[in-house]
């Protein structure tokens, strides 16, 4: 596993980073801090027709899932189901590693790239 080092130079004060990270651990390490907000789930969500605006708004208003969104924890375990469902129904931040984002990905056939992209990380 690479490191992230930073070395000072005592007599000139100048500063050197030294990054040994492969692109994979660089990328991982984006994923576990990415999140967005929940108007950027639903933005990402209708731009990707995945929902209508009409159930984006919906959900704003009454805290009901769109079908589409509710059945995608349905193939997850019942601990994960009831955790998924808490994140969509009261998350106002998602994590990109969060079991919610996770389902969706897989019940829409989001490649990793794309849920990368949502999440502007490059």
């Amino acid at each position: 596993m690479g490191t992230v080092r930073t070395i000072v130079d005592v007599k000139t004060g100048q500063t050197t980073v030294i990054d040994d990270r492969t692109p994979e651990e660089i990328l991982e390490g984006k994923r576990r801090v990415a999140t967005i907000t929940f108007a950027d789930l639903l933005r990402g969500l209708v731009q990707t027709n995945k929902i209508t605006v009409a159930e984006a708004k919906t959900w704003v208003r009454t805290g009901t899932l769109p079908a589409a969104v509710d059945a995608t924890t349905d193939a997850l375990p019942l601990e994960d189901q009831i955790q998924a469902d808490r994140e969509l129904r009261y998350g106002a931040n998602f994590p990109r590693n969060s079991i919610a984002i996770a389902a969706m990905q897989t019940a829409f056939n989001f490649t990793d790239e794309q849920v990368d992209n949502f999440f502007g990380i490059s």
